[in-house]
């Protein structure tokens, strides 16, 4: 069973089970909740509506919609891992509006949205008083808040010291819902990444806008119906997670088996949510390449010309040490490039870079692989054979005339 508190001045509570789920008086539910500053009521659910009702709410296209639908059945889950929701893209495409609805629909807040603090704390702080974390107009993401956003949808505890003290400690245990939201690609980093959906939110056309009051207004009418209806996808999730069937076994497993099992309840299928997925996360592996200060490198590197490459028996390729590769790339990579912070220095922060980003790479062709040898640490580098020829048939194409 699955406990929604509805944060008002009775103290009822929404009960789902794999049947159904209907409001009870707070003394019959078996748990008690605690209210933190800040926290809104939210209207009694209502049957018999349908999730589409969102859809004119939400400004994403149209074959994400379902990402977004399967994110807010995984945020009324607790205690299980939860995809980071990051929404991007230019001025004036509804990013805030559109997250603060999707964090009224079930954890309405005085504040619904804040900045992204860098300090481990304001983040531990946050995750303790709120279920849902919304952080709007980022422009970077450091590496210390992005480990910490990792733990925080697959499980963390924060431990920091106790004010005015020297040895207590306190200690803050937390699987939240996140969403982030900004102008520029803030998920860079491989391993928030491969926590991650990434949506890129069209612009919207000008005979298209409404006023914020008008679309309050009708948002807040709507949101009992919509509450209801994915009230209904966790009673399915409930009912259906333990029988079903993926063809694929996505990273963040426990989330797309419950978003899968939830669909049926919204008119779509397991394999919709997965094609839809998959779509997603190959994408976003793309862009961790990209992002990589090495990456577009290491991938031109490993489709160079070779006459032999005993480990991958492909016609190209590199084998090398670590230092040696290095050298390559600071020979090959421009001056703005080996600026970057995340260009590496040393062959051993070489090394742990491209781990970072091995399961992208494997994505877009390239093989790595790592040994060692009397010379010291051997990094071999090769393309899959459609790779190749894609890159083959790319460099054969005549430039763009103007």
């Amino acid at each position: 069973k699955i406990y929604l508190e509805l944060c008002n001045e009775d103290w009822r509570v929404v009960e789902v089970t794999a049947d159904r789920w209907s409001i009870i008086d707070s003394a019959a539910a078996p748990i008690r909740f605690r209210r933190s500053r800040g926290m809104l009521p939210l209207q009694d659910p209502e049957r018999g509506g349908s999730i589409l009702d969102l859809r004119r709410f939400v400004n994403v296209e149209e074959g994400h919609f379902i990402l977004v639908v399967s994110w807010l059945v995984s945020a009324l889950r607790c205690q299980h891992q939860h995809v980071v929701l990051v929404l991007h893209g230019e001025q004036g495409c509804a990013k805030s509006t559109t997250m603060n609805f999707l964090r009224s629909l079930i954890d309405p807040n005085s504040a619904p949205l804040r900045g992204l603090s860098h300090d481990l704390r304001d983040l531990a702080i946050a995750a303790d008083n709120s279920h849902v974390l919304a952080f709007d107009n980022i422009s970077y993401v450091p590496p210390a808040a992005s480990d910490a956003l990792c733990g925080m949808a697959t499980g963390r505890a924060f431990v920091i010291r106790s004010l005015y003290t020297n040895r207590d400690e306190e200690r803050f245990e937390a699987i939240r819902p996140v969403m982030l939201g900004g102008i520029e690609e803030l998920a860079t980093r491989p391993d928030l990444i491969d926590r991650a959906m990434i949506l890129e939110m069209p612009q919207m056309e000008e005979a298209k806008r409404r006023s914020e009051a008008d679309l309050q207004r009708d948002f807040e009418n709507a949101r009992p119906r919509i509450l209801g209806a994915l009230l209904d996808g966790v009673a399915c999730a409930l009912r259906e997670v333990d029988s079903v069937q993926l063809s694929r076994q996505p990273r963040m497993l426990d989330f797309a088996r419950w978003a899968a099992a939830a669909m049926p309840a919204f008119g779509w299928t397991a394999k919709d949510f997965l094609n839809a997925y998959m779509a997603n996360r190959a994408e976003a592996r793309a862009l961790s390449v990209e992002a990589s200060a090495i990456g577009p490198l290491i991938v031109d590197i490993a489709g160079w010309p070779a006459e032999t490459n005993a480990t991958f028996s492909r016609p190209a390729g590199w084998s090398g040490t670590a230092a040696t590769l290095l050298a390559e790339l600071n020979s090959t990579a421009d001056d703005a490039t080996k600026w970057r912070r995340d260009f590496p220095k040393t062959p051993i922060a070489l090394a742990n870079a491209l781990r970072r980003i091995a399961p992208a790479l494997r994505d877009a062709g390239v093989l790595l692989d790592f040994s060692r040898n009397h010379q010291g640490r051997a990094i071999r580098l090769g393309m899959t054979d459609s790779a190749h020829a894609e890159k083959k048939k790319r460099t054969k194409k005549e430039p763009p005339k103007f």
